[in-house]
């Protein structure tokens, strides 16, 4: 399976300009020390005048909000941030907001259209630079089957509701982070003492990410651009019917929304899994499925066998176990709401970073998919993959799918000295590899030695790293490279059957 799940960049929203600002903020902030200028040219593409002139600029906008530059030129001309990260990212928030980007996708959360003469008036821009900014946000929304339109003048969001909310949601949570509460129309204390009736007043489970996704799904129903019903999973009336009424007269007194917007706002609620868990609901929602939506339950059994055929005698009733399957649950449902939305609000890119280490991850759960799901959808078989696999890499390791290694262990040391060198090996590969440490030379199946010492004769065919106990550098790296060298060749074997 190729790397198609790449991560949605939604800083490609933002004009060029502002995202070479950000790269070179990020760029100096996250240097071990300070930069030259050289490397700034090689990130940005950029010569050296324009990035003077843009860290002249990030300054002066760091000046305007902490009265000090943040962006400082040592000694040796070299660039260093000299705040801490909450300032970096308050920073980069206030680069971001230097542009009408921010303004033009908050327009869509006040109304359901935009009169185009007035927000361009409004925003001191032409219309042919918000038209070049159309392009670029239509670029990145396709791949919500989402696009911004224009009519006689007027400006309109055209896609299925509930993806234009999850869209814009991740937007202001990915532009925003918690560092500042962009939704000037809601009272966030208010908002956050609603939502606690849903976690049973327990606010400490109330993630911040939970309060932007119902802040836009309150601004959406208000400006009239609501949900449409038929869109929503059959279970959608139960689980509302499941939750408390304070949490129904809340919204109803504060915000004047109909039922089904309730009805949908409770149910997005089922996208996070620390609401299941704080609620105990996990048992509930798997009868909820299996009466009124079969396929999504079987999905769940499913996957359920498929993992437990791989860790037999796991516990699923532990707590481990339960925060699991609430991690299983939640992606179904969010599968069974967004359909073929395959990335996360977050800005994450586990699964990326996983594909790419460990190549059999994807592949081998889409498989498992397809299995008990022949017909499911190309799309779908992508998003259930996606979040299958978050689940699954949140409570076992992905190297799970990747060819074994075995290797077989030589030493003439003492037990306890042995145990430290086997306890120091794995920690160093099985963050990487899938591998098994066999200790009795009586095994002929394994794939390479490591030896401290003298090795029998009859063994000396096979491939033989001798290491000292305590494990220098460069045999850790002997050993990484050694199991590169396996991996890559039971791959080329497995391709050729």
């Amino acid at each position: 399976m190729k790397n198609d799940y790449i991560p949605l960049e939604l800083i490609k929203i933002f004009p060029k300009e502002i995202r070479l600002k950000v790269r070179i903020l990020t760029t100096i902030f996250q240097a071990s020390s300070s930069v030259q200028i050289g490397l700034l040219v090689k990130n940005t593409s950029l010569d050296r005048k324009t990035i003077y002139k843009y860290i002249k600029e990030i300054n002066e906008i760091s000046i305007k909000h902490f009265r000090e530059e943040t962006i400082i030129l040592d000694k040796k001309k070299q660039y260093y941030f000299g705040m801490s990260k909450s300032d970096f990212l308050t920073l980069r928030l206030l680069i971001f907001e230097t542009t009408f980007t921010i303004e033009l996708i908050y327009s869509f959360l006040k109304t359901s259209t935009v009169n185009i003469t007035i927000f361009c008036l409004e925003n001191f821009l032409s219309e042919n630079t918000l038209k070049q900014q159309l392009r670029r946000i239509n670029s990145l929304v396709k791949n919500f089957d989402i696009e911004l339109k224009t009519r006689k003048g007027i400006l309109y969001i055209n896609g299925d509701e509930h993806k234009i909310r999850y869209f814009i949601a991740a937007f202001f949570w990915r532009t925003y982070r918690g560092f500042k509460w962009p939704f000037v129309n809601l009272e966030k204390v208010k908002l956050k003492k609603t939502l606690s009736f849903f976690y049973s007043n327990n606010y400490s489970n109330i993630k911040e990410v939970s309060l932007y996704l119902l802040a836009v799904n309150i601004l959406r129903a208000k400006s009239k651009s609501f949900i449409l019903e038929k869109k929503l999973p059959p279970y959608t009336n139960y689980l509302y019917d499941n939750n408390s009424n304070k949490i129904r007269e809340s919204i109803v007194t504060n915000y004047h929304l109909p039922t089904h917007e309730i009805e949908f706002i409770i149910l997005c609620l089922h996208i996070f899994p620390e609401y299941l868990l704080s609620n105990k609901n996990n048992t509930y929602i798997l009868k909820q499925l299996s009466l009124y939506k079969k396929d999504s339950y079987l999905s769940i059994l499913n996957f359920l066998h498929f993992v437990l055929e791989k860790h037999k005698n796991w516990p699923i009733n532990s707590p481990k176990g339960q925060k699991f399957l609430s991690i299983l649950i939640t992606a179904r449902i969010f599968v069974d709401i967004f359909n073929d939305t395959y990335f996360n609000i977050y800005e994450l890119s586990l699964i990326y970073h996983s594909q790419r280490e460990f190549p059999n991850l994807l592949s081998s759960i889409e498989n498992s998919i397809k299995k008990y799901s022949p017909h499911i959808s190309k799309m779908e078989l992508k998003s259930l993959t996606f979040k299958y696999a978050q689940a699954y890499i949140s409570t076992f390791p992905p190297q799970d799918f990747e060819p074994l290694i075995k290797i077989l262990l030589i030493t003439d040391i003492p037990i306890y000295i042995e145990t430290i060198l086997i306890n120091r090996i794995k920690s160093v590969l099985s963050e990487q590899f899938n591998i098994l440490i066999l200790t009795s030379n009586q095994s002929d199946d394994f794939d390479f030695i490591i030896a401290t010492g003298y090795v029998e004769e009859s063994l000396l065919e096979n491939k033989i790293l001798f290491v000292y106990p305590h494990l220098p550098i460069k045999d850790l790296n002997n050993l990484i490279n050694e199991c590169l060298d396996v991996v890559n060749k039971k791959l080329k074997n497995f391709d050729k059957l």
